[in-house]
This record gives structure tokens, C-alpha cells and sequence, in this order.
């Protein structure tokens, strides 16, 4: 019998499923078993993962009747062999030693479940990537064993289910299953509120074993029908949790963090362009759940950062007008960030001052724009000049504005732009010739 069972759920991810069972059937830990359960594709992926079935006797193919996250991921527990399992969303990929490190964990200490950190990561034409941690909580948790009983933040904080390996054992023992709704947008929320609330044992690493993509743009968060399923879920962990003694510990974070994802929903509505008519029911459904809430003094407000609260307060005031201020939010961003590529296209060169991860994220977003510049960075740190970023070389600030020409400077750092825009005027470089990005690493900009 395998010791892990890794589940993985696929619909129409040509583009990136090979990449992914790559990471996964070459594992430093062999002894698994891999459940890919797909939901239809209409694309190339069942001929990506017959293929595999017939090259590595560990991968069992499995044909879902449902286009259902959730029942695909139940599916895969209830054919589980394994003692842990592993859920893997099909476009992402992990580290060679995650299921090692993992496991090894887990044995060691017995644990309901193991998990490490992941980076949210955007991949270039060029195949190098743009990434940033993802941490599951404060550094207090990290490398013990924990009852998250004791640490119910983490009910803010730890939001990904694939991530970690899970006790069978456990989840049998409290019937611990996703939502079997429509569509795969949220359905892991109710996964995590029963994981969290029921775990005695528990352990969080302090590495990144995971990477996320954040650049599908067929992702389910871009669904409309999101505040819809927000509405199911959070019924369904209600249903599953409600009654039971330790729901009147967790009954305040199931309110902050439905805010919290209310809120992720209206700032990608907000991106898109357009308010979504169909969603306007199911908005005014979930503001009515929060406000029931208010009244009963059942928010925490140091549950949340002082800016979401804020939100959250505008949101239950009057949530037509919060929603017009995001799209406005967002519009604003959207003529920043074409002023920037407008700009961009009267140059020949796109020079970034300073390697750091915010002009790494505007490459990026100058990448998914196809806009073919020829891209240079430049540093003053000689460390960085002998290293390299990017995938590219790194100039002395001197070096660039000697070699080359017709460029525009985007500076990438909000800490000492002043004397970096300052060095680059003594140095020769015209004032329009140079730019401040100021928009910061909004994942959402990939989209506007």
C-alpha cells in the first residue's frame, strides 16, 4: 500500500498539467500513489495524462461526472490508499523534497496534518518566474508541533489546502470532505474551517515547498459566479460546523474571513472593468449575512488589519458605493499602468534601477503585455552586478546610462527614489526619461 496518495483534479490545463505531474512523479519520495481525477477537458489534457498513466504504473487516471473541485477532491479521498494525502491543483508545480519533507513530519510527530509555505509565483515567455512567499502565519508557529485550537488566526491566515498532507485517518474520523458545488472556486474554505477546527496536531515549516501560479487567466477567481459560490460555501461550512462545540470559538474569524474573501471578489470584479449584474443578488445576500453579524457584535476587529476593517465598515454602510470606489481604485490603475506601457513604446530600451521584486514584477507585467523591449537592470550593489536577476545581467547604474540609449529608467523602489532619480539626472539622464512605479505587485494588474 502507498504511503501517500496524491490527488490531483484537472480540467483543460494543457498549458501547464505536464509540467506539473513532472514535479510530482519525480519526487525524492517514490511511495505514492498519484489519482489524477479529470472533469471533462475538452482540451489536450487527457492525452497529457493517459500518457503518463501508461509510463508510470503509479498514476491512475479517473474521469469525473462532475465539473465539481470539491467532488473531484472527494472522489480522490474515497479511492485514497495512501495514509496522507496530497491535493495538487493541476497548473502549479512543487519543490522535489515537499512530500519527503513532509511526511517525514508527520511520522515523526504524528500529526492530523503537515504544511509548509508556498510562493505565489507569475512564470515569463522567457521561463524564468516572479515570485513572492506565502506565509501560513506568524513566526511563532513555525517548526512545533501546535493545536490550531490555540491559534485560531490561523483561520486568516492558513487559506491554501494543497499545500500540506493530510492523516486520512483524521479526515475519516470527522468526515472531512469539500463542498460538492459547481465550478472550483472556493470549495476549499469549508475544507479548511473543519481541518483547522478539528486538529489536535499540527505543524508548519519555515520553508517553501509549493509554487502557486498566479498568471492563469482561466483561473477560477476570475469566475463572476464567484460571490455566488461564496454564498454555497460558507452555508455548507455553517452546516458542517454550527452546532458543534468549538463553533462558538470560530464563529468570529468565519466572519472576518468572508469579508476577507467578499473583498478579494469585489477587487477582481473592480479589475475586470464592469460591474457583474448577475452577482448583484448574491452581493447583497452576503452583506445582509455580515450585517446580521454586526448586530450581534459577532465581528472582532483585531481579527483584522486596521485598513480591512476599515473596508469592511464602508462595505456594511452602504456596499454600492464601496464597490464604486474600488472600481475607481482600479481605474485609476488601469490609465497608470497604459500611461506606463504608452510610454514604454517610444523607447527602445526599459531600463529597471534596482534588482528588486517589484521591477521584476513590472517586467512581468510589460511581458504579459508582449511589449519586446529590450529589458536591462541596473544596481548600485556590486553583489547584485556580479550575481545577475532575472535570468539577466545586472549594469553598474554608470554602465547602463553609457551603453545604451534611447532608454526610459523605471524606478522600482519607493524607499530611496529621490536619490536614485537624483544620481540618474547627475549622471545625464533627461527628467521625462525617467518613471516611478508606484502601483506595487497587485497580481490583479496582470488584467487590467
Amino acid at each position: 500500500m502507498p504511503e501517500i496518495t496524491v490527488v490531483m483534479p484537472s480540467l483543460n490545463v494543457e498549458r501547464y498539467i505536464g509540467g506539473c505531474l513532472e514535479s510530482v512523479v519525480n519526487q525524492s519520495f517514490q511511495d505514492m500513489e498519484i489519482l489524477v481525477i479529470d472533469a471533462g477537458s475538452a482540451d489536450r489534457t487527457r492525452g497529457i495524462i493517459t500518457d503518463y498513466e501508461k509510463r508510470d504504473e503509479r498514476v491512475k487516471v479517473i474521469y469525473s461526472d462532475k465539473k465539481s473541485y470539491g467532488y473531484q477532491v472527494n472522489m480522490g479521498i474515497a479511492m485514497a490508499r495512501g495514509k496522507y494525502l496530497s491535493i495538487i491543483e493541476t497548473d502549479d508545480y512543487i519543490d522535489r523534497e515537499m512530500l519527503l519533507e513532509l511526511y517525514s513530519k508527520a511520522e515523526e510527530y504524528q500529526l492530523d496534518y503537515v504544511k509548509a509555505d508556498n510562493y505565489n509565483f507569475i512564470q515569463l515567455d522567457s521561463g524564468d518566474i516572479w515570485k513572492s512567499r506565502f506565509a501560513s502565519g506568524s513566526p511563532q508557529i513555525y517548526n512545533k508541533v501546535i493545536n490550531p485550537s490555540e491559534y485560531r488566526a490561523l483561520h486568516m491566515s492558513d487559506i491554501f489546502i494543497w499545500k500540506g498532507l493530510y492523516n486520512i485517518d483524521f479526515l475519516n474520523k470527522y468526515h472531512i470532505r469539500l463542498n460538492e458545488s459547481a465550478g472550483a472556486a472556493f470549495q476549499d474554505a469549508g475544507f479548511l474551517f473543519q481541518t483547522l477546527g478539528h486538529a489536535g496536531r499540527a505543524m508548519y515549516l519555515d520553508k517553501v515547498l509549493y509554487y502557486y501560479r498566479q498568471d492563469n487567466s482561466s483561473s477560477s477567481i476570475y469566475n463572476p459566479k464567484g460571490f455566488r459560490y461564496l454564498v454555497d460555501e460558507y452555508r455548507f461550512i455553517y452546516e458542517k460546523l454550527g452546532e458543534q462545540e468549538i463553533w462558538r470559538e470560530i464563529e468570529p474569524y468565519y466572519y472576518c474571513r468572508l469579508f476577507m474573501q467578499i473583498n478579494g471578489r469585489i477587487r477582481t470584479m473592480a479589475a475586470s472593468g464592469e460591474f457583474w449584474t448577475e452577482a448583484e443578488e448574491d452581493i447583497a445576500k452576503l452583506r445582509q449575512i455580515l450585517l446580521v453579524a454586526d448586530d450581534r457584535r459577532l465581528f472582532d476587529e483585531y481579527i483584522l488589519e486596521s485598513s480591512v476593517w476599515t473596508d469592511l465598515q464602508m462595505f456594511l454602510y452602504d456596499s454600492y458605493k464601496y464597490i464604486q470606489m474600488q472600481m475607481g481604485i482600479y481605474g485609476m490603475k488601469r490609465k497608470k499602468l497604459h500611461q506606463l506601457y504608452q510610454k514604454i513604446s517610444d523607447y527602445d530600451n526599459v531600463i529597471f534601477y534596482s534588482c528588486s521584486n517589484v521591477g521584476k514584477f513590472v517586467n512581468c507585467l510589460l511581458n504579459k503585455q508582449k511589449i519586446t523591449k529590450h529589458i536591462i537592470f541596473c544596481d548600485n550593489n556590486r553583489e547584485k552586478q556580479a550575481a545577475g536577476f532575472a535570468g539577466k545581467k545586472v549594469y553598474s547604474v554608470e554602465n547602463a546610462v553609457r551603453l545604451f540609449k534611447n532608454a526610459v529608467y523605471i524606478i522600482a523602489n519607493n524607499h530611496y527614489s529621490e536619490d536614485m532619480r537624483r544620481q540618474l539626472l547627475d549622471l545625464g539622464v533627461a527628467a521625462p526619461d525617467i518613471v516611478q512605479y508606484r502601483l506595487g505587485c497587485d497580481i490583479l494588474s496582470l488584467f487590467l
